[in-house]
């Protein structure tokens, strides 16, 4: 699905047992006992869709991204909007954007009917026009706030190329 970078709920080692949470609408736990070498596990993940085996092997050292950076956005972008994605009986999301002490902004999607997933956004401003990546899952959004500063209206797009419509509301 490349998807990179997800956040985990939750990670626990007891002995040799990973337990590996991941939180969204088909996300579930994995289980698994790691090699006495460190380098592979192999376990079950289960999901609401029912168990499938799994084996995970290391490759090369831990990269972890840095923190996305986005310039200070305007007064008027400033808060929470909500909006339906209109995809398989609808998604509810939660945007929220905020000017930081340091001079920088930051943006997080929140993905209700996916577990409460959030999902970090990089924002780019031209005009009116506001521009919304979501590096992690690979979307996009760009839509055209409205003279009222109340709605952001635009399309989202998946990363297999699928176009929705999605009008973003401000709630505050």
């Amino acid at each position: 699905q490349k998807i990179r970078g997800l956040p985990l709920s939750s990670v626990g080692l007891q002995d040799a047992l990973v337990t590996i949470d991941l939180r969204t609408s088909g996300g579930g736990i994995f289980q698994g006992d790691l090699a006495a070498d460190n380098q592979s596990m192999s376990g079950v993940f289960a999901s609401q869709f029912g168990p499938a085996p799994f084996k995970l092997a290391r490759k090369g050292d831990a990269h972890f991204d840095p923190p996305l950076n986005n310039a200070a956005i305007g007064k008027d972008l400033e808060g929470t909007w909500t909006g339906l994605l209109d995809i398989e009986g609808g998604f509810r999301l939660v945007l929220k954007m905020a000017n930081q002490a340091d001079g920088s902004s930051s943006a997080v999607v929140t993905s209700v009917d996916e577990g409460g997933l959030e999902i970090p956004a990089t924002l780019k401003r031209d005009g009116t026009t506001l521009t919304m990546t979501l590096p992690i899952i690979g979307s996009t959004f760009t839509g055209d706030l409205n003279t009222s500063g109340s709605e952001i209206v635009g399309i989202y797009t998946t990363p297999k190329g699928l176009a929705l419509p999605l009008t973003l509301k401000k709630s505050r």
